[in-house]
């Protein structure tokens, strides 16, 4: 491999390349949303939105706060009916009953939590069933849902729905999409009209023989595949284990689905299983052994449970740091 730079660019030879650089969030090109909402894609994200939550009840917590800014301050709106968007809404739930209510007790009850979701239904790629389920949940824990509203501008203040109406906001979080990254867009690789790359069977970009693309970046050709964690690691374990086999030997890259689980609030989960539909407790705790083994290593595993352990004995952090 050999490499080569100038003031402008920097160029690099390859004997196999693999492009995995996945997605990242999708604005739709909707005014204010770039400058307004923060995305929930990375660990950077994360923080960025604890610090914001806690900043609204700080401000909301002023003395001299008018009524119509405190409830602005505690109107939190996740945008995005799917998994994503369901779980950081119910995560948000959970932290405002269990943790700030006790700092902010005078509070917890004026924090109001809207979920928007442009199509008729949240969780469309889960069962029916559990799709109700949560639905049913939502409305107890006072999770305002509205479907079939997209947004269609938003300011500082507030966001406007299709129907002409708004809401007021303190935090707004969008997790409604993914598109694809600028290196995709201007790869010169042949795209989909979803703009990902397209590879054949062997995840061998499209008139390619030494370049691969896997994950949420690619897509294989006549082979329709959800954009899951799931697939993205059943690809990379693919892709390693064919490097090490002859060409002729190589066999085309086939993906069983295990099923998908997300969390609904209240320790309550879904699992949707190719053998088996549940939810509630049960469901939350094979979503919890399944997350624990999934990392990567033993250290990281150990210090999640310990995390686990820690929070659910003393509660989440709501210091501002």
């Amino acid at each position: 491999m050999r490499g080569s730079s100038s003031k402008d660019k920097f160029e690099l030879t390859f004997d196999i390349l693999i492009i995995a650089v996945g997605e990242t969030s999708h604005s739709f090109n909707i005014k204010g949303i770039n400058e307004n909402a923060l995305y929930l894609k990375e660990l950077a994200d994360a923080r960025k939105i604890r610090t914001r939550v806690i900043d609204c009840f700080e401000n909301a917590n002023l003395p001299d706060v008018s009524e119509e800014k405190r409830n602005r301050f505690l109107t939190f709106v996740v945008c995005g009916g799917g998994p994503t968007g369901v779980e950081f809404a119910a995560e948000l739930h959970d932290f405002i009953e269990e943790d700030v209510k006790k700092k902010y007790p005078h509070l917890a009850e004026f924090a109001s939590i809207y979920l928007v979701e442009g199509r008729d239904s949240i969780l469309s790629d889960f069962d029916k069933k559990l799709g109700e389920y949560t639905l049913n949940l939502f409305k107890r824990q006072n999770i305002n849902l509205l479907t079939k509203k997209p947004v269609t501008e938003v300011d500082n203040n507030f966001i406007y729905l299709c129907d002409g109406t708004s809401l007021k906001y303190g935090l707004l979080v969008w997790a409604a999409g993914n598109t694809s990254v600028q290196l995709v867009k201007h790869s010169g690789f042949p795209l989909n009209n979803n703009g990902k790359i397209i590879t054949d069977k062997y995840l061998n970009v499209k008139g390619y023989e030494n370049i691969y693309a896997i994950g949420d970046c690619s897509a294989i050709e006549n082979y329709a595949l959800p954009a899951t964690a799931q697939v993205a690691q059943k690809q990379g374990l693919y892709l390693a284990g064919q490097m090490n086999d002859l060409p002729e030997k190589r066999k085309p890259f086939v993906f069983k689905n295990l099923g998908m689980l997300t969390y609904v609030g209240g320790h309550k989960a879904l699992a949707d299983l190719p053998s088996y539909k549940g939810s509630g407790f049960a469901a939350y705790l094979f979503w919890k052994s399944v997350y624990l083994t999934r990392l990567v290593s033993l250290k990281n595993k150990i210090l999640v449970l310990f995390d686990w352990i820690k929070t659910s004995l003393f509660g989440r952090d709501v210091s501002n740091f």
